[in-house]
């Protein structure tokens, strides 16, 4: 059982937990799923120049959270996206703005039903 956005919470056939504000979700899965793959076209990118994250490894149905940490580490709250996988591309473009400074990236992808995250670092010269 897994609180969705926060991670796993017991191998176990119930759970109690209190219900109040904000608004708590939980899911059960028959197997521990694993953390998402990051996939990506190239790990070395220039600015102006989309990478593209694969999804055909993702169900349909599938809801991701993107997140991008800058050179330092600091979290690009405007380049945050929910991809929502619905079997109609493989592909998402993850853009750089011409004016990114160049340097190391990180990105975070986040499986929104388990709350499992992974993390991939992207140069851009």
């Amino acid at each position: 059982i897994y609180a969705t956005g926060k991670g796993f919470l017991t191998h176990a056939k119930s759970v109690t937990i209190k219900l109040d504000k904000p608004l708590k979700l939980i899911t059960c899965f028959a197997k521990r799923p694993s953390a998402p793959t990051i996939d990506l076209s190239s790990e070395t990118t220039t600015p102006g120049k989309a990478i593209s994250l694969n999804l055909s490894g993702f169900i349909s149905g599938r809801v991701l959270f993107l997140q991008i940490r800058d050179t330092a580490e600091k979290l690009m709250t405007l380049r945050k996206k929910v991809i929502i996988v619905e079997g109609k591309t493989d592909k998402y473009p993850i853009h750089f703005a011409y004016n990114d400074a160049s340097g190391t990236y990180t990105l975070i992808l986040t499986d929104v039903a388990s709350g499992l995250k992974s993390k991939k670092r992207i140069n851009l010269k």
